[in-house]
């Protein structure tokens, strides 16, 4: 559980079984950590380590979480542990390795259209029914956290979502937890939980929240999991949009952003979309952006659309100008 350098600076991480990677070029970096790229003989994987230390028996919120998750459209931890390095023990998490991120993808190869972003939608969807089936809620939902691989052709191939470092296997009397109002010192709750730009109104809005007498009670894991299907309509926007749905400069942390996400009534005022949505995809981002966290339909009751229009009628009301999916 080390890393030591070798010849030509190479670094050489041996995991807690005695396997040895090679640790390559930095391909991320976040609040918590940075990510790297790692091969051995067996392939290639990607290396997240915190930037602060750790106990020696630390195992990351990232592989408890993701450890009961089925699904191949889910990057979980492969594994996890605490590496000796010169300035004290990182933590580690083995991940599976994509080719790059959505945001990276959208920006580089232009929004997604057609078959494409059919098969993207129902990749995405089944990914989130399965973590919201294991009683997880992710909490970070995001561009950034939705992993793609991509053919010779730049067409994606694979989607799988990324990061479980804030998501949350709250029992029900920590149902609070995420809106700061819970006293339990075990609760693996945070203050302020994702990224600006894809939070939840509900999530922004903590102190009135709080003051709801209902909302110190416990909740049904549903009603938890509502602030995940907002971030995925904002995840859904980006993809087929090429933009942010707020105005440039709303995603920095202030009082008059969270008012005016607040004033939404519906993502009728999304600038890329008008009074009414005009096919399939824009209905999904309308309805997953609602400021009513109860109006967002669950992934699965969107899984039971694909499967009742099936394969060419569902294409027909995913690109049709008019939106006809009666």
């Amino acid at each position: 559980m080390s890393i030591h350098h070798i010849a030509g600076n190479r670094r050489i991480l041996t995991t807690p079984n005695g396997v040895k990677f090679v640790l390559g070029d930095k391909i991320g970096e976040g609040s918590f950590g940075i990510v790297f790229s790692a091969h051995n003989k067996e392939g290639a994987v990607a290396l997240k380590m915190t930037t602060s230390n750790v106990p020696r028996d630390f195992r990351s919120n990232e592989s408890k979480m993701s450890a009961g998750i089925k699904s191949q459209y889910v990057a979980g931890a492969i594994e996890s542990f605490a590496c000796q390095t010169d300035g004290g023990y990182k933590g580690v998490d083995l991940l599976p390795l994509y080719q790059m991120d959505l945001f990276d993808y959208v920006m580089a190869h232009g929004r997604l259209e057609g078959e494409q972003a059919l098969a993207f939608v129902k990749m995405l969807l089944e990914a989130l029914d399965a973590v919201h089936k294991a009683e997880i809620t992710h909490y970070d939902l995001k561009a950034d956290n939705i992993l793609v691989n991509i053919d010779g052709q730049g067409r994606i191939t694979n989607v799988a979502i990324a990061d479980f470092g804030l998501a949350s296997q709250a029992p029900p009397e920590c149902a609070n937890c995420k809106f700061g109002c819970c006293e339990n010192p075990s609760c693996p709750g945070i203050a302020f939980p994702g990224s600006l730009q894809y939070i939840a109104p509900e999530l922004l809005d903590r102190d009135v929240s709080c003051m709801q007498d209902d909302l110190c009670n416990p909740h049904p894991i549903e009603k938890l999991q509502k602030p995940d299907l907002y971030s995925m309509g904002v995840v859904l926007y980006v993809a087929l949009c090429r933009e942010f749905p707020f105005p440039e400069g709303a995603s920095k942390f202030s009082v008059d952003y969270g008012l005016y996400i607040n004033s939404l009534k519906t993502p009728n005022d999304l600038k890329g979309i008008g009074k009414q949505p005009k096919n399939l995809l824009e209905r999904y981002v309308w309805t997953l952006m609602h400021h009513v966290p109860e109006e967002r339909p669950l992934p699965g009751e969107l899984l039971k659309e694909f499967e009742r229009l099936g394969p060419e009628k569902l294409l027909e009301a995913f690109t049709s100008t008019q939106l006809t999916v009666a």
